[in-house]
């Protein structure tokens, strides 16, 4: 490396073998593939990302996103392009004096190389980006209202140290603590928590696999990106058929009295989008992250949120008061399986805090219901019961993939 590198050589490595790792899995799996535009430049752009995460700007904590592509490989018909009319040359100093302009969750500085300079890169532009916590603003195929690169590489500074790389909307990889960590095995995979989904659901798995589970899945990461901007929340998934039973183990001061309509939302937006139907398609996810979003506010207030099968708002600022566990056999609580692993181990719950144990304890009083914990600016971790005296949870559902290879 020519200019003084930040982290080991193996840091820069391992972020440009995840990314052919994803590029091969994509390939295996028929889906598009991508180049880089300059592998060599990857190193410059971490060093860079990794400043910028330390940055503050008039007293406030500092996050960007940037995205690899180049000025050539962008599409001409994207509206949604903003070209500097002058390029930056890529330094921390810029992406911090800038970046209070743009959201980091919904847009990306454009970088390229500098092909008068071997060791730096140009600040070119910025885009509209959909991230991994807004599937919802993508189409399922590429239309005059795509915005966004969908498959370059994009690198976020979340906060300090802590870096996060993204095939478009899929995660590749993360640096935290100077540390590299791969992608997480999805645990929305067939034979994971989707069947615990479906049984929640109480329909026929064929019926929902085909015609809601993805839109469902992205629901939840919608929902999960809107709740950690508080202080940490639970939300309790209930079946119709125990919603009576659920109900009468929480103390409820504030409930829901109008219908949102989420399961006809939910599944509008599973519909095959077609070219004549753009618009609609758009509008009607953009509907339903809008009514993600004002449900998962409440979840800022203290106390759980409740919400049906069909994620339809039941309560929230509820106090979980399950029975006691007299009578019952002990409890385990293990991982459940995922993409790359079939689960089991063991999971200390007593040690994650009283928002986990009495989400568990919760679910344990039912039969299908799941739990979600979600963690300020943390993971966000499943529960789902699989007998009396075993819970399943996933430790991290946040990083999942969920736009390919999920379900």
């Amino acid at each position: 490396m020519d200019h003084q590198s930040l982290f080991r050589d193996s840091i820069y490595r391992g972020v440009l073998d995840e990314w052919n790792k994803w590029q091969q899995l994509s390939a295996d799996k028929g889906f598009e593939t991508a180049e880089l535009p300059d592998p060599s430049r990857i190193p410059r752009i971490i060093d860079v990302m990794h400043e910028v995460s330390h940055g503050h700007e008039e007293g406030r904590h500092v996050n960007a996103t940037v995205c690899y592509a180049t000025q050539r490989s962008t599409d001409p018909k994207t509206d949604l392009i903003q070209t500097f009319t002058r390029p930056f040359t890529l330094e921390s100093r810029t992406i911090v004096k800038l970046a209070p302009a743009f959201d980091y969750r919904t847009s990306a500085f454009l970088v390229e190389p500098d092909s008068n300079n071997r060791e730096s890169l140009l600040l070119w532009g910025a885009v509209h980006s959909a991230g991994p916590r807004f599937p919802f603003f993508t189409l399922d195929k590429p239309s005059e209202y795509s915005s966004a690169p969908m498959n370059a590489l994009y690198c976020r500074a979340l906060s300090p140290g802590h870096l996060e790389f993204t095939c478009g909307v899929d995660h590749i990889a993360s640096i935290k603590s100077n540390g590299l960590a791969p992608r997480s095995a999805s645990p929305f995979f067939p034979g994971a928590l989707p069947d615990h989904i479906v049984k929640c659901l109480e329909k026929e798995p064929s019926h929902v696999y085909s015609s809601l589970i993805n839109s469902y899945i992205q629901s939840l990461m919608l929902l999960f990106y809107e709740a950690s901007k508080g202080h940490g929340s639970t939300f309790i998934i209930v079946p119709d058929s125990e919603r009576e039973s659920a109900l009468s183990m929480a103390t409820i001061d504030h409930g829901f009295t109008t219908a949102f309509k989420m399961e006809q939302l939910l599944r509008d937006c599973s519909k095959p989008t077609t070219n004549e139907h753009v618009l609609s398609a758009l509008a009607d996810r953009r509907e339903l992250a809008n009514r993600l979003g004002f449900i998962a506010r409440h979840s800022f207030v203290d106390g759980a949120v409740l919400l049906t099968s069909y994620l339809e708002p039941i309560a929230f600022g509820a106090i979980l008061r399950p029975p006691s566990d007299d009578g019952m056999p002990p409890l385990k609580v293990v991982t459940g399986p995922n993409q790359s692993n079939p689960g089991g181990q063991p999971w200390d719950v007593w040690r994650a805090g009283t928002r986990h144990t009495s989400a568990v304890k919760f679910i344990r009083a039912l039969q299908r219901a799941i739990g979600f914990v979600v963690s300020e600016d943390g993971p966000v971790r499943g529960f789902a019961k699989e007998s009396d005296s075993k819970i399943l949870c996933w430790p991290d559902c946040r990083d999942s993939v969920i736009r390919r290879f999920a379900c």
